[in-house]
């Protein structure tokens, strides 16, 4: 059985930090009588250590009043949120990034980010030190700003979609098409419609398998003018 009385300075010292700085200069534990009877020196140390113990005070850490104190396991998730949120703003494009209000050192390694090849122990490397530039970013802003770049760059594709398909309609079905668009914007230039409608059908039936010069032309027309 191991011997009570150096249970009780091992938990003596741990509760009075006093005694820690005087190791060597402590006054005698107080004495505790023990009998013979295992079941009886058990109660004994139990109640001991429970009067200890039953102190919180003894057992506070310097942190326990410290409201700014952040632990490292807080720091460590901290710095997984960082390097998430840097992942999306490397898949952004240079000027999708150049929408979001960053310094100079961030926009520049997320730029760099885009030439460094993936799952690479460099790419790993940059990417946790992109982690540790956020940690100077206000997080709320940037996510709120992310998500409205992310919103329009949605909408810019779903006006392409629409272009592209008034496009198709325009080329297959000529002059009844363009009198419909016209009825529904009355903006747009009839003559410059025909005029992109004629030259990409004859690119387009010249090469077909190669994208029409005119017909990009087209859609860009057709997005700008019918954009609300």
């Amino acid at each position: 059985m191991i011997n009570p009385s150096i249970i009780f300075k091992s938990v003596y010292l741990r509760a009075n930090p006093e005694a820690q700085r005087q190791q060597f200069a402590v006054s005698p534990l107080p004495a505790y009588r023990f009998t013979s009877d295992r079941r009886q020196q058990g109660v004994n140390l139990r109640d001991f250590i429970m009067n200890i113990v039953g102190d919180s005070e003894h057992f506070k850490q310097p942190f326990d009043h410290d409201e700014d104190y952040v632990s490292r396991a807080d720091i460590k998730r901290e710095l997984v949120i960082y390097q998430e949120l840097g992942k999306k703003l490397t898949e952004l494009s240079k000027s999708q990034l150049s929408k979001l209000e960053l310094d100079e050192t961030l926009y520049d390694n997320l730029l760099k980010a885009k030439t460094i090849r993936i799952n690479t122990e460099a790419h790993r490397r940059h990417m946790h030190y992109i982690g540790k530039l956020m940690r100077n970013v206000d997080i709320e802003q940037l996510q709120e700003e992310l998500k409205n770049v992310l919103n329009q760059n949605r909408n810019e594709s779903s006006k392409l979609n629409v272009a592209e398909k008034i496009k198709d309609q325009l080329l297959s079905e000529g002059d009844d098409a363009v009198q419909a668009l016209i009825e529904q914007h009355p903006t747009l230039d009839r003559q410059k419609l025909r005029q992109l409608i004629r030259q990409a059908n004859k690119e387009l039936s010249k090469k077909p398998d190669e994208a029409s010069k005119s017909a990009n032309e087209l859609v860009k027309y057709i997005k700008a003018e019918t954009a609300e």
